[in-house]
């Protein structure tokens, strides 16, 4: 697998002494929709009824809005068809319009079929044209959630299990006497873990050795048989271990290799020689959803005729988690001028002189607690993580003081008292950027400019904290007809984290993260780089799902499709502290192992197992992410100019509002007298008339000179005691992406760097 550019030679003219060089590809991301379409629905003082049921009645509109919320989409159609008579519930569903179009024209994260992707390449020249809709691709599926409850099904159908292979859960170790072992069961859908113990026997232990290539239940069974265990008793045995999980059935959910539907076909297709209902079933499905893939803007029905399909099996389903699609945007043109890539390597490495020490973090603490336990042995990772009888890990680190008795009270917390006094680490590189800030709003500017002189006093710094391969999120914009780029910053293990959930849906986008991932393994080339495999919940396998990009894998709780001599079991790995730093050692091969979580899954939470969290992390071991920390001045004024360096956009102006600032609109809402409101609104904080509600993550598109959108504006934030809004830069009436039309849209770029 090759990593080369369209002309070698011009790259590393044009990137000599650069620390990061660009891979051929990249990933544009847009929304389905244009700007133009936004902003001429939202043109008009009001949105008329009319306009929004237009727009309502456009097939691929629909279809979107369809496969995002089936529930409103029939709400929408008793609106259209004037069944709902209740005023305020009109109001509110028409404000719900409205934010998916504004979703649908603005945001370019993939979600459905509201926006989707297309892979451009390096060139000599930027040129962005999209192609109409009508020749977008896409790529439709079963949601995860209903593929692993129709793998259960299965499972407690004789005929099917009977011919399945049986093997070890994955993740059972030995701590003396005792097997330990996760066990989950659901609950309203949700995966729940219990840590369970077993005493360790001679036929338990047999049982999990002669399992390891997989076995027939009658293969166990008949091992099991001799004088002393009849033919019965080893049959219930087996049952019993079945029902226990300790031994888990080829079909468990996988997130690595095919896609599991299609892993489930292929069992299944192997098992029966002769028809078999759910084999017919499932591939009834797969034709229907390949017809739908046809096509955007599908009438609605045939999505109904499939969950009518499904629902003759009596598999308990939601509505709403039944379908997953991604949109492939088709484009004219797809390429991007060398010389960007040259601009954000320099921002790579202005930024990286700025990166502050990172914080203490889990891993930190592990380290601690390992060295102070177990000082400097090599322990079996499985015991050093049990949270009962090793130290555990993150929101499930052992404490000294456990009481059976009152652990599982819950307390009432008393709320934080709002004189708290706030610590920060205040740092030179803080204080040249205030100072900045204020001298910007005093002179009512709204933006500043860093330079590298104003931190000449830092030290060039070390790359050997980055990753091998990063992808950085980035916005290309024409604004006063200079080109700006806006850089987002990276983070995590591998270049391939943001792109690999679509590597199914787009062969282009596969090809890339593949290349991604070669250059890893070459870079590492004595180590062992292994693939976490874990379902941590059911509808997480949409974000989880991805090829078998790595030649090794860890499955935890989910099912490893590579052979047994290419899978690290966790009774394989040895975790130690060695120079202030984590290793982990595989016995079988005696190499280090670094793991890696190639997806965006935000595995941190207090419901996540020790063992994933703590693999997941250690992809960050010594890794630090590539961002403009403005945590300690954020907070500090209600608004702050944008910053930029050079062309580069470092970040967004921004303005932290308080419901004391949004109570004049509220007031004058019900007073109707708001567009008089908004415009002193809009004067007192300096906004300009689009202006983004940003939620973490979720971002939403607001025309201040539209009094419905304002309106809408409200109705989300009114109950709220703070909110941040930020500028949208898609400002201009010349945007860098456009269609065939020459309308306007706006972008998200990933692209992928590695070390030079």
């Amino acid at each position: 697998m090759g990593f080369c550019f369209f002309d070698r030679v011009k790259v590393k003219l044009i990137m000599k002494k650069s620390q990061y060089l660009p891979f051929e590809k990249f990933v544009l991301r847009t929304p389905l929709l244009s700007l133009d379409f936004f902003k001429d629905l939202t043109s008009a003082k009001n949105i008329s009824d009319h306009k929004l049921m237009e727009a309502c009645k456009n097939e691929t509109i629909r279809e979107a809005i369809f496969l995002a919320s089936p529930s409103f989409s029939s709400q929408i159609d008793r609106w259209v068809n004037g069944e709902i008579t209740d005023r305020e519930k009109e109001t509110k569903l028409k404000y719900s319009v409205v934010k998916y179009l504004s979703r649908m024209s603005s945001r370019c994260t993939p979600y459905g079929l509201f926006a989707g992707c297309s892979v451009g390449h390096i060139s000599d020249n930027t040129e962005l044209i999209l192609d109409t809709p009508a020749n977008h691709k896409r790529h439709t599926r079963l949601d995860m959630n209903y593929v692993v409850a129709l793998s259960d099904e299965l499972l407690k159908i004789d005929k099917i299990r009977d011919r399945l292979k049986f093997y070890p859960n994955s993740s059972i170790y030995k701590i003396g006497d005792k097997l330990r072992y996760v066990e989950y069961f659901y609950k309203d859908t949700i995966r729940h873990y219990d840590i369970v113990a077993v005493d360790s026997s001679e036929y338990l232990e047999e049982i999990l050795a002669i399992t390891k290539n997989g076995l027939y239940i009658n293969e166990i069974i008949d091992k099991l048989t001799d004088e002393e265990i009849h033919y019965a008793d080893a049959k219930d045995f087996v049952e019993e271990l079945i029902i226990n999980q300790i031994i888990v059935s080829e079909i468990e959910p996988s997130v690595s290799g095919l896609e599991f539907i299609n892993q489930l076909v292929n069992v299944l297709k192997e098992k029966f020689e002769s028809e078999n209902e759910y084999l017919s079933f499932i591939e009834s499905i797969e034709q229907e959803l390949k017809s739908i893939d046809e096509f955007i803007g599908n009438p609605l029905q045939k999505y109904i005729n499939i969950s009518d399909s499904i629902n003759r099996k009596q598999i308990p389903y939601d509505l709403k988690y039944l379908f997953q699609c991604d949109l492939v945007v088709s484009t004219k043109s797809n390429s991007i001028d060398l010389r960007i890539a040259k601009d954000i390597e320099q921002a790579i490495r202005f930024v990286n002189r700025l990166k502050k020490n990172r914080p203490k973090n889990y891993l930190d603490q592990f380290k601690e607690a390992f060295y102070e336990r177990y000082e400097d042995h090599e322990m079996p990772i499985s015991k050093v993580l049990d949270p009962e009888i090793g130290i555990g890990y993150g929101f499930n680190t052992q404490s000294n003081d456990y009481n059976p008795l009152i652990d599982d009270l819950l307390i009432q917390q008393p709320e934080k008292d709002i004189k708290e006094s706030r610590e920060l680490k205040w740092t030179i590189i803080d204080d040249v950027i205030q100072k900045k800030i204020i001298g910007a709003l005093q002179q009512g500017q709204s933006a500043i400019t860093l330079e590298d002189k104003d931190f000449s006093f830092l030290p060039e710094v070390s790359y050997e904290d980055l990753p091998e391969t990063i992808s950085l999120l980035l916005e290309i914009i024409q604004e006063n007809n200079l080109l700006k780029i806006k850089f987002s910053g990276a983070g995590g293990g591998s270049g391939g984290n943001l792109l690999a959930r679509f590597c199914h849906s787009d062969e282009n986008i596969n090809e890339l993260v593949n290349e991604i991932i070669h250059f890893e393994t070459t870079y590492n080339s004595h180590k062992i780089i292994a693939e976490i495999v874990h379902l941590p919940e059911a509808r997480v396998g949409n974000i989880l799902s991805r090829p078998d990009f790595r030649s090794f894998e860890i499955p935890y709780l989910a099912r490893s499709t590579k052979p047994l001599d290419k899978q690290i079991s966790l009774e394989d790995i040895m975790v130690s502290v060695r120079n202030d730093k984590i290793v982990l050692r595989s016995k079988v091969h005696n190499k280090e192992i670094l793991p890696r979580l190639t997806n965006a899954h935000n595995y941190s939470n207090s419901n996540t197992l020790p063992i994933y969290h703590f693999l997941s992390d250690m992809q960050l071991n010594d890794h630090s992410a590539l961002y403009l920390d403005l945590s300690n001045i954020d907070h500090l004024h209600k608004s702050i100019p944008r910053i930029e360096y050079k062309n580069i956009i470092l970040s967004y102006a921004s303005w932290n509002l308080s419901i004391e600032d949004i109570k004049p609109l509220i007031e004058a809402q019900k007073q109707n007298n708001l567009e008089q409101s908004v415009v002193i609104f809009k004067r007192q904080f300096s906004l300009p008339d689009l202006i983004l509600l940003s939620d973490g993550d979720n971002e939403l598109l607001i025309n201040l000179n539209n009094l419905t959108s304002v309106e809408m504006f409200i109705e989300t934030v009114k109950n709220r005691q703070n909110l941040k809004l930020t500028e949208f830069i898609f400002n201009d009436s010349q945007q860098i992406v456009k269609d065939s039309f020459g309308q306007n849209f706006s972008n998200e770029i990933i692209m992928s760097f590695y070390k030079n």
